[in-house]
């Protein structure tokens, strides 16, 4: 079962967020879903794609690169290193024209080779802080 949790957050992963393919989402998450961001109310699918569109609309370039994935029974994680550069609105901000490179930790919960559910902490006053949107000396 740890195996089939790795290799569906693997193909998450690289499909949605690397190859920015939005029609992978649908065969990757279970319509079901429960989004849990760092902060804020869960999600459900809707939401979570949503987020997803954002994301990659305001980082074009966006790349995870996937430093290891660990499962085990239904729930995998995956240590990344996040970059990209801030091409397009993001958050209610103009564009900065800046690259960000942060570290993320994403955690999915599956079943029957669908993520049910899925957690995602990333370091995103660092990231606020390489566009400008934050002060530097709060880290």
């Amino acid at each position: 079962m740890s195996q089939d949790a790795g290799a569906t957050l693997r193909a998450f992963l690289e499909e949605v967020w690397n190859r920015h393919d939005l029609a992978a989402f649908a065969r990757h998450v279970d319509p079901g879903v429960r989004f849990h961001p760092p902060r804020g109310a869960p999600r459900d699918f809707a939401g979570y794609r949503a987020m997803a569109e954002g994301f990659l609309a305001a980082f074009p370039d966006l790349h995870f690169d996937i430093q290891a994935i660990h499962a085990a029974g239904d729930v995998a994680s995956a240590r990344l290193v996040i970059t990209g550069t801030n091409l397009g609105p993001f958050r209610g901000r103009a564009a900065t024209g800046k690259r960000a490179r942060v570290v993320g930790q994403p955690q999915a919960r599956v079943a029957e080779g669908r993520i049910v559910e899925f957690w995602q902490l990333f370091d995103e006053l660092g990231m606020l802080a390489q566009l400008g949107h934050a002060d530097p000396a709060l880290l």
